[in-house]
């Protein structure tokens, strides 16, 4: 099918499965926006909304498994796998076809609050949207810090992802508060505020659960 297409086109190159201890979750967000999902950033493998992530890894085993045979170099194809440390040696032990043509892992440092402030920074203009004059570098880096103290450290987000997802929210909080005004000029559309970063109810639930916590 068109997995195969996509394997034989990567001969010669490199097949990266980005976020692959994710794609679980992508299936099902793809199956609510009814929209499809790319398995690569240098191949172009866009999926059904309708794919079953284990079935897309088995098929990729059954795939590396037929090319592979006894030829151990040089490989058709180079293929990257990329996520979070825990889930993925977890998802390789599953899928031991894919985990057994992996030879070279690699373990990256987490971004530091400042380097993902950066980030967040240019996914911000990358998205069309521009931060406010009150958001400086000091301040946004800040935001980041709070968010990863405040965070779970087992599942919680790191590094790109959370750059990602403190964007995602900040432009829905932009706008559900942008609704609520009847005139607004472009730049006003476009812009977010130190308020859109910040989970007020959120705050106030922490808060409470301190202020109890210190009574008990």
């Amino acid at each position: 099918g068109k997995l195969k297409k996509v394997v034989k086109a990567a001969e010669g190159g490199v097949l990266m499965i980005h976020d692959a201890d994710t794609l679980r979750e992508q299936a099902l967000v793809a199956l609510e926006r009814g929209c499809g999902v790319g398995c690569g950033d240098l191949v172009d493998c866009s999926l059904p909304p309708q794919f079953d992530a284990d079935e897309l890894l088995a098929s990729l085993c059954r795939q590396f498994e037929s090319a592979g045979g006894a030829v151990e170099f040089p490989q058709p194809v180079c293929l990257v796998v990329t996520g979070k440390r825990g889930e993925l040696a977890k998802l390789l032990q599953e899928h031991p076809a894919i985990g057994g043509a992996i030879f070279v892992k690699l373990d990256f440092l987490d971004y530091s609050p400042a380097e993902i402030a950066k980030i967040l920074r240019k996914l911000v203009e990358a998205a069309n949207y521009q931060l406010s004059r009150e958001l400086t570098e000091e301040r946004l880096e800040k935001l980041v810090r709070r968010r990863l103290a405040t965070a779970s450290a087992g599942t919680a987000a790191k590094n790109v992802r959370l750059a990602k997802t403190i964007l995602e929210e900040a432009i829905n909080r932009q706008t559900d508060r942008v609704y609520t005004k009847e005139t607004l000029s472009l730049a006003e559309l476009s812009t977010l505020m130190e308020a859109d970063f910040t989970d007020k109810a959120k705050d106030e639930d922490e808060a409470a659960g301190a202020a109890l916590s210190r009574l008990d």
